[in-house]
């Protein structure tokens, strides 16, 4: 359980997440999350991926990284990752990423097969 000021500090850092416009200004706050252990909890993973995957340009390494260090990423951070993977024409990622997904058990939504579909279409598209 969160002490009040764990709380406090917390609300105040993921507050932050919407307005790094740079991977320069995600760094510091990624590691001040660290640092107080949030980077743990599912929403504040899925948040970190959702910004390097579909906000910041060319950041999918680092949406990547920070999914990889996620101890139980839930359907949303999946479907964020597998959507930054379509949108940056990385269609056999995406398709990994949901491949992995179903391995661990997590059961996909209509947004999810929409992104896998998406994916589907840019692979044909380029054979």
């Amino acid at each position: 359980m969160l002490t009040q000021t764990t709380f406090i500090a917390a609300h105040h850092l993921l507050s932050l997440i919407p307005k790094c416009t740079s991977l320069s200004h995600l760094k510091p706050l990624h590691a001040r999350l660290i640092r107080a252990a949030l980077h743990l909890d599912p929403f504040v993973s899925g948040r970190l991926v959702e910004l390097c995957a579909l906000t910041l340009p060319d950041q999918m390494h680092y949406a990547r990284r920070v999914f990889a260090h996620a101890p139980s990423p839930n359907l949303f951070t999946w479907n964020t990752l597998i959507r930054g993977y379509t949108r940056a024409h990385a269609a056999r990622d995406a398709l990994l990423a949901y491949r992995t997904m179903r391995a661990h058990g997590t059961v996909p939504n209509g947004y999810t097969l929409g992104f896998a579909l998406q994916a589907c279409a840019h692979w044909a598209c380029r054979l």
